[in-house]
């Protein structure tokens, strides 16, 4: 496999398990009101707020990593991003209060706001324009299957093991991930 290649995969992998998050919490809406001591979840917008908030954060975001794209190394900022990103992600399975919970929800936006712009452009360094459609298209599948994975995993888990563990294991490849790209590409 050529670097470009084993660089293109890193980056499906990381989108993979970098959108795998973005639906953690709709399968155990109710686990993790009842753990947060919330006896309606709709009042507490658990269900709304965060998402949104989350979503918000990271459009900013991606609007000002997309501006730093060319002023900051790619793959330096592609593996802080991811970071960033999953460190929350892994501490919302160990939020003590649904304030922390919502603070470590809504940083995990950083991630996948600030992969968006950085994983076109590290795709349009590596591949010219007959190629890049094809190559765009499967990290978006990556990121789609991620997102699946992530709910179906979350529903699976919640209720024999709870809703924190999902958090928790869909967070740790990332950071192997992240580690392995700064260190290859």
């Amino acid at each position: 496999m050529n670097k470009r290649s084993f660089a293109t995969l890193q980056i499906g992998l990381i989108s993979f398990f970098m959108f795998s998050d973005q639906n953690l919490m709709g399968p155990n809406l109710t686990l993790i009101a009842e753990d947060f001591g919330m006896t309606d979840v709709k009042d507490q917008y658990l269900g709304g707020l965060i998402p949104l908030v989350f979503w918000l954060l990271g459009g900013t975001v991606t609007l000002f990593i997309g501006y730093c794209t060319d002023l900051i190394n790619r793959k330096n900022l592609f593996a802080l991003i991811v970071f960033i990103g999953e460190i929350p992600c892994f501490l919302s399975g160990f939020a003590d209060t649904y304030t922390q919970f919502f603070i470590m929800r809504t940083l995990t936006g950083i991630g996948i706001g600030g992969i968006i712009p950085l994983t076109y452009s590290l795709l349009g360094d590596f591949f010219g324009a007959n190629e890049r459609i094809k190559v765009v298209t499967l990290i978006g599948l990556a990121s789609g299957c991620g997102i699946a994975f992530g709910q179906l995993t979350a529903g699976m888990v919640g209720d024999s093991l709870g809703w924190r563990l999902p958090f928790i294991l869909l967070a740790l490849p990332n950071f192997i991930l992240g580690i392995l790209f700064f260190l290859t590409v």
